[in-house]
């Protein structure tokens, strides 16, 4: 090979290095697509030979490469978030050096399946890779054209660094779309599993919707059958009601009925003292006729012996005195009877004051017992009342109740419905935009 060196043209003999220039290939694709492009060991062996003039002009290369890319904002941003412009400078000299080795080996492989994983990771667009490899390669050729002679050893340059750096952007885009892949089937397992929690947990609030509804007929019917309760009780309340206001009528009633009885005893118990006044005088009057017949007894002896001592002149004074006597006798009979009747008067009185204090003390207690009644039905009536009132406001908050249920809990499902469509619609952005993206990385 002929290199050019203070314009003069110098010969220059190709040494060989076996164990440095090799293609040791495992994978039959690598394989194919070697032979595809042509690809030998001749040309590993121009790569080779370039290595020092590689070296001697890897700073400018090495520019050429990073001064295009640094001119877009958004590169030059990428570049220093993840590193620094002179690390990977730096990197990116050894790996020019690398290639001018003439290895194709398993290393080679690994090292750029690790540069495209990078490029895949920090962000780096497949296009600016290959526009920055393009002027990589031209500023390759220009560097030929420079220090190689015009004529088929720099045809033959031309065509080594051509094919090499073609089967490199091959390699490294492949391992570019195998990282790709990797990821979008991680972010297709993540998509997926994302999407099964939001379905489970959407199955959830459904199904807990689903309890919450059941739970609320259920509240429904439950506060509806405390309503019924309520009303049977209101019902109950204002019959027991009606039921003590009747019985406190009665006891009125009653009390009046009683009242009547005192006052009709009383005119008894009058009558009765009047009763005894005329028995008093009774008794006086037949001991005057008592006295007055024994009188007359007496006087009809003394009569019946002046008119026996007067002879036949007092016969007929003597008759006299002896009906006179007769009826002393009858009268005093008679007396007797009416004394024995007048006790027996006194007798009946007594036992009638008896009665009449008994039923006088039962009327007491009568009233004494209607009045407790009264004051009991008075107790339930009022406590019928306030029971009335009560159950009036249990039925009132109860019906609150309800609504107030019903609509909270109406509320909830509808809040929670529209949790569930925001959770859906923010499920189908999220699919978009997935798809969206995996669209766009295929498309750049």
């Amino acid at each position: 090979m002929f290199l050019r060196k203070a314009n003069k043209q110098e010969n220059v003999q190709l040494e060989r290095e076996p164990d440095l220039i090799k293609i040791e290939l495992e994978e039959s694709d690598c394989q194919k697509q070697i032979g595809f492009i042509g690809l030998n060991a001749s040309d590993l062996e121009y790569i080779h030979l370039l290595y020092p003039l590689v070296n001697e002009h890897i700073a400018p290369i090495t520019e050429v490469f990073y001064e295009k890319l640094l001119e877009q904002p958004h590169l030059r941003q990428l570049v220093t978030t993840h590193s620094s412009i002179d690390a990977l400078k730096q990197t990116l000299k050894q790996h020019i050096l690398e290639m001018f080795e003439g290895k194709v080996d398993a290393a080679f492989f690994a090292k750029r399946k690790r540069i495209a994983q990078t490029h895949v990771r920090i962000g780096l667009k497949t296009k600016w890779y290959i526009g920055a490899f393009h002027n990589l390669q031209l500023e390759l050729q220009r560097m030929i054209v420079k220090h190689l002679k015009p004529g088929n050893e720099q045809f033959l340059a031309f065509c080594a660094v051509g094919k090499f750096i073609n089967f490199e952007q091959q390699l490294v885009l492949e391992a570019y779309e195998e990282e790709e892949r990797r990821i979008r089937l991680k972010l297709a397992k993540h998509k997926d599993t994302y999407i099964g929690q939001v379905r489970h947990t959407l199955q959830n609030i459904e199904h807990l919707i689903g309890k919450m509804e059941q739970s609320v007929h259920k509240a429904a019917v439950q506060s509806q059958s405390i309503e019924t309760l309520t009303d049977e009780g209101k019902f109950h309340s204002a019959r027991s009601l009606d039921a003590s206001k009747n019985g406190q009528l009665q006891v009125d009633r009653q009390s009046g009925h009683i009242g009547h009885i005192q006052a009709c005893i009383k005119q008894i118990e009058a009558s009765m003292n009047e009763l005894t006044t005329l028995s008093a005088q009774f008794e006086e009057v037949v001991a005057i006729v008592k006295q007055i017949a024994d009188q007359t007894t007496l006087l009809s002896l003394n009569a019946s012996i002046e008119a026996a001592q007067a002879g036949d002149y007092g016969r007929g004074f003597a008759v006299v005195a002896d009906q006179v006597r007769k009826l002393a006798i009858k009268t005093k009979h008679s007396s007797g009877h009416v004394a024995s009747l007048v006790s027996d008067v006194h007798a009946q009185r007594k036992l009638v004051e008896h009665s009449i204090s008994e039923v006088v003390q039962a009327v007491e207690q009568g009233i004494s017992s209607m009045e407790t009644m009264e004051t009991c039905f008075e107790q339930i009536l009022h406590f019928g009342q306030t029971n009335e009132v009560h159950f009036g406001e249990i039925k009132s908050n109860v019906s609150q109740l309800h609504v107030s249920i019903a609509e909270q809990m109406k509320a909830v499902v509808s809040s929670a419905a529209a949790a569930i469509e925001q959770l859906a619609a923010q499920t189908a952005n999220y699919e978009q935009s997935i798809e969206k993206k995996t669209e766009d990385e295929k498309a750049t």
